[in-house]
């Protein structure tokens, strides 16, 4: 399902646009492996249903969220949490945009429009998390743990969040 990796961001409505591609192989292996198997069982329920799923994020560092938080802070973003409280910061998230019969699944496409695909609920159904519920419609994450939990584990960890790899993160 991954073979069709590299994407040409501009085809996307997106949150991250400083890269010219996306690999969605890079993608899925960025991910914490307890979310991996999960997300990849999400897409394929997905696609098994019509859709074609298109990833465009998924682990971020805490770096690239402090980025992402001033861009929503300047308004230029919908939403980005602080460094650290983003599911994405420990590979326990995804964005993506969804194709069927022509009609594009995205960023800007409303919230309603996204309820009409069942692709929320799947999640849901899931165990996972939609972010349309807080402003984020391409947003799905596994909330195994509150991200407060997860932070102060990754500064236990790695001795301080700028030297945190999230997705490397003991979650026992």
């Amino acid at each position: 399902r991954l073979a069709a990796a590299l994407l040409k961001k501009k085809d996307f409505d997106l949150i991250e646009p400083d890269e010219e591609m996306i690999d969605e192989k890079k993608i899925m292996s960025s991910l914490h492996p307890v979310a991996k198997e999960k997300f990849l069982k999400f897409i394929n329920t997905v696609e098994k249903g019509g859709y074609n799923v298109f990833l465009t994020s998924g682990y971020r560092s805490f770096q690239k969220q402090r980025e992402l938080r001033d861009q929503f802070e300047a308004g230029k973003i919908p939403a980005a949490a602080r460094p650290g409280y983003s599911y994405h910061n420990y590979g326990l998230a995804i964005d993506l945009n969804l194709l069927r019969n022509g009609k594009r699944y995205g960023l800007r496409t409303p919230k309603e429009d996204w309820i009409k695909t069942g692709v929320p609920e799947v999640a849901k159904r899931m165990g996972l998390r939609w972010g349309g519920d807080f402003k984020d419609n391409v947003h799905f994450d596994y909330p195994v743990l509150p991200t407060v939990v997860l932070l102060e584990k990754a500064k236990k960890q790695f001795g301080s969040i700028e030297k945190a790899k999230g997705n490397e993160l003991n979650l026992a």
